[in-house]
């Protein structure tokens, strides 16, 4: 694999650990690697296998693909040559792309919407059928 890539799948694999709030120590001991060895592997300065791809993958909880492929994700989140800080216990890249964060803010203020629309419909349905089993003579719940 050329330098580029490599450096490219170890931000994708950074971004994911940070996602999920893991140490490096922590996803080193869960594939039994040195700390040492799982840094050179998030810098890009180590060939990583397949093999240890499918086990970083499976540790981190994200599909193969995500650690070698680019994404929409990826731009997203503005991962090259991330330094990360930490600000209470949230960890983020301080080179994030603001407008691109506004954005993806924007669309979860729209989803969280959703939801609690969903929310109210289910709240009604179950209101009506209780009242379809109290009509019943059955218990209410």
């Amino acid at each position: 694999m050329n330098p580029t890539s490599l450096n490219k799948i170890g931000d994708r694999i950074r971004v994911c650990r940070v996602e999920r709030k893991l140490s490096q120590e922590n996803v080193a001991n869960e594939i039994g690697i040195s700390i040492t060895a799982y840094s050179k592997i998030e810098r890009g300065l180590t060939n990583v296998s397949i093999g240890r791809l499918e086990q970083i993958a499976t540790c981190l909880n994200v599909p193969l693909a995500r650690l070698m492929h680019s994404s929409a994700e990826d731009i997203y989140r503005n991962i090259s040559n991330i330094n990360m800080m930490r600000e209470g216990d949230y960890i983020y890249p301080p080179d994030i792309n603001k407008q691109a964060l506004l954005i993806r803010i924007e669309n979860l203020q729209e989803e969280v919407t959703r939801l609690n629309k969903t929310i109210v419909e289910k709240d009604e349905i179950i209101a009506v059928l209780k009242g379809v089993i109290i009509h019943n003579g059955q218990k209410e719940l």
